[in-house]
C-alpha cells in the first residue's frame, strides 16, 4: 500500500519538477528579462502621480538599455524609444510627461512582443510570475564574468573571436559604470581590425558610454567620427539621432529640435522618420512653450504617417493637451479684454482638437464680447453639444442668459444637475439662479442664490440678486438684510445701496431710503435714478432727511 501511495504521489510531484526544472532553463537561457522589465515598469506607472514617484521604475529600464546597447548589431528602432524613456523618467514634471513613458514602453512592448511571437511571449509572462524578475546584475556576476573573458585573451587566436571578448569586456565595463576601462575594451576591439561591423559597434558604445556618463563633448566627438568615416545608413543615423539627444540633455531644446526635424527630412524611408517628427513636436511643446511649432510638426507626421502606433498615441494624448494649452491662453486673452485675439487662440485650440468643447464655449465668450451674439450663441449650442463639464455649463448659461435665451440657460443647468455632478464652482449655481430670476421664478432663483453664497461667501453679486429675488415673494426684511450683507462686503456696491434705498422707499421708510441713494450716489455720482428717487423724497417730505 506505501509503495502505492508513493506511486500516486510521484506522478504529480515529478510533474512539478519538470515544471520547475523547464522554467529553470527557461529563466536562465530564453527569457527575455527586457520585455519583463518593460512590462512591470509599465504596471508601475499606473499608480504614478509625480516625478518622485516615476524614479520608482528608473532601475528597472537599466538591463534593458544595457541589453541593448550590448548587443554586436546596433537597432536605433530598440535603443531609441528606450532612451526616451529614459530621459523622460529623470525629467518628467507633468502627469502629460508620465503619460508619454507610458507610451515609450507599449512601443517597446509591442515591438518585443512581435519579435518574440505569441507563444513566447505567454512563456515570458508565466515564467514572471514563477520566477522573480531581475532587476539589477549584480556586480560581483558582471566581475565574475570580465574575469572569465580576460582569461581567454591569451588563448584566443582568432581575430573575430578575440575582438568580440574585447566588445563583450567594454559593454561589461560600461555597466560597472568603469569608463577608463570600457574605453580601453572598446580601442582593443577597434585596433584589431577598424573595418568590421563589432569595431563600428565598439565606436558607438563608447560614445554612448561618454553620453550615459555625461561627458558630452567627448560622446559628440567619436558619435562625429561613426557620422564622417562610415557610409552605412544606419550607423550614421543613429549616431545623428544620439547627438540630438545629448543636445536634449544639455538643455539645448531648439537645436535638438531642429536635429529631429532635419533627420525625418533627410532620412524619410528610416524606421525613425517618424520618431525623429514626433521628437521635435514634443520638444517644441514641452520644452520650448511654442505650441505653434509643435502643431505644425504634429500635422505633418499625420500627413505622412496616419495608420502608425506613434500617430495614433498621439491623437489620442498629445493633440487635447496642445489643444489644452491654446484653450488656456484664449481664456486669458479673455481676461485681459482681447477678445479678437482670444477668438484666434480658440479657433487654433479646435483646429487641434475638434472635440474640445470648453474651447467653442471660449469662442463663443469671444463673439459675446465682440457683441456678435448669433454667433456667439452659434458657437455656445456647438459647446452644450460636444462637452460635459461645469466650465462649458457656466459660459453657456451666461451667453444664453445675455442673448435672452433663458430657457435654455435653464435647461442647460438643471441637465447638469440631474446627472448628480458635484458642482463646486459657485457661478453655476449664480447663473442657474439668475436665469430664473429673470424668469419670474423667484422661488427657483433663491435656492440657487443661496446655493452660492454657501459656496462662497463673499460673493456679492448673490447677495444683491438674493435680495431681489426675496423682496420679490414678499420676505422685504430679508431682502434688506442681503442688500446689506452685499455692501457690507463690498462698501462701493453701487446697485446693492440702490436696491436697498428702492426697498426702503416702497415701505415708506424715507429717512433710510434716502440715506441708502445717497450712498448710490457717493459711490457712483453718475447713477441718475438715484438722484431722481431722492428728489421724489425731497418732494414728500417736503425737506431733505
Amino acid at each position: 500500500m506505501f509503495s502505492n501511495f508513493v506511486i500516486k504521489l510521484y506522478k504529480p510531484l515529478g510533474g512539478v519538477v519538470c515544471v520547475v526544472v523547464f522554467f529553470s532553463l527557461y529563466n536562465t537561457y530564453l527569457v527575455d528579462r527586457s520585455l519583463t522589465n518593460f512590462k512591470i515598469a509599465l504596471e508601475q506607472t499606473v499608480d504614478i502621480k509625480t516625478a518622485e514617484d516615476l524614479g520608482k521604475i528608473k532601475s528597472l529600464l537599466k538591463i534593458p538599455l544595457f541589453a541593448e546597447i550590448s548587443k554586436t548589431k546596433l537597432s536605433g528602432k530598440d535603443l531609441v524609444p528606450l532612451e526616451l524613456a529614459d530621459n523622460l523618467v529623470n525629467v518628467a514634471e507633468t502627469p502629460e510627461q508620465i503619460a508619454e513613458v507610458r507610451h515609450y514602453l507599449k512601443t517597446m512592448i509591442y515591438a518585443k512582443e512581435a519579435e518574440r511571437g505569441g507563444f513566447l511571449s505567454a512563456l515570458d509572462n508565466l515564467n514572471a510570475r514563477i520566477f522573480k524578475p531581475q532587476v539589477t546584475v549584480p556586480k560581483d556576476k558582471l566581475l565574475s564574468q570580465a574575469k572569465k573573458l580576460l582569461a581567454k585573451i591569451d588563448a584566443t587566436k582568432d581575430k573575430g573571436s578575440l575582438q568580440k571578448v574585447y566588445f563583450d569586456l567594454g559593454n561589461i565595463y560600461l555597466q560597472l559604470s568603469q569608463l577608463p576601462v570600457a574605453e580601453e575594451m572598446f580601442l582593443k576591439a577597434v585596433e584589431i581590425d577598424p573595418e568590421t561591423n563589432l569595431a563600428v559597434k565598439s565606436v558607438f558604445n563608447l560614445a554612448w558610454g561618454y553620453k550615459s556618463a555625461g561627458e558630452h563633448k567627448k560622446a559628440v566627438e567619436y558619435f562625429d567620427k561613426l557620422i564622417k568615416r562610415h557610409a552605412e545608413m544606419k550607423i550614421r543615423i543613429n549616431s545623428e539621432f544620439q547627438i540630438a539627444d545629448v543636445m536634449y540633455k544639455e538643455g539645448d531644446y531648439l537645436k535638438a529640435r531642429d536635429m529631429y526635424s532635419d533627420l525625418n527630412k533627410k532620412y524619410p524611408e528610416f524606421d525613425l522618420a517618424d520618431l525623429a517628427l514626433y521628437e521635435a513636436g514634443y520638444i517644441s511643446y514641452y520644452n520650448l512653450n511654442d505650441q505653434d511649432a509643435a502643431l505644425k510638426y504634429f500635422k505633418e507626421l499625420e500627413d505622412k504617417s496616419p495608420k502608425s502606433r506613434i500617430v495614433q498615441h498621439m491623437v489620442k494624448e498629445v493633440r487635447p493637451n496642445v489643444s489644452a494649452s491654446a484653450r488656456e491662453a484664449g481664456f486669458k486673452l479673455l481676461e485681459e479684454k482681447k477678445y479678437p485675439e482670444a477668438i484666434e487662440k480658440f479657433k487654433e485650440a479646435i483646429e487641434i482638437n475638434s472635440a474640445d468643447g470648453q474651447s467653442y464655449g471660449g469662442l463663443g465668450l469671444g463673439n459675446y464680447w465682440l457683441e456678435d451674439k448669433p454667433k456667439a450663441v452659434e458657437n455656445i449650442n456647438k459647446a452644450v453639444e460636444i462637452a460635459d463639464d461645469e466650465a462649458t455649463a457656466i459660459n453657456a448659461m451666461f451667453v444664453y442668459i445675455n442673448t435672452e435665451y433663458l430657457e435654455e440657460a435653464i435647461r442647460v443647468g438643471e441637465e447638469y444637475l440631474a446627472k448628480k455632478v458635484t458642482v463646486k464652482r459657485p457661478e453655476f449655481y449664480y447663473n442657474l439662479g439668475y436665469a430664473y430670476a429673470l424668469s419670474a421664478k423667484l422661488n427657483e432663483a433663491t435656492t440657487y442664490f443661496n446655493a452660492t453664497i454657501r459656496l462662497n461667501s463673499d460673493f456679492v453679486f448673490a447677495y444683491n440678486n438674493l435680495g431681489c429675488a426675496l423682496w420679490g415673494v414678499g420676505k422685504y426684511s430679508e431682502a434688506i438684510r442681503k442688500f446689506q450683507e452685499a455692501t457690507d462686503r463690498n462698501p462701493s456696491y453701487a446697485d446693492a445701496y440702490f436696491n436697498s434705498g428702492i426697498a426702503y422707499f416702497f415701505l415708506s421708510r424715507y429717512d433710510e431710503a434716502y440715506n441708502k441713494f445717497q450712498l448710490t450716489l457717493d459711490v457712483n455720482p453718475d447713477f441718475l435714478e438715484a438722484r431722481t428717487y431722492l428728489e421724489k423724497i425731497q418732494s414728500i417730505l417736503r425737506y431733505s432727511p
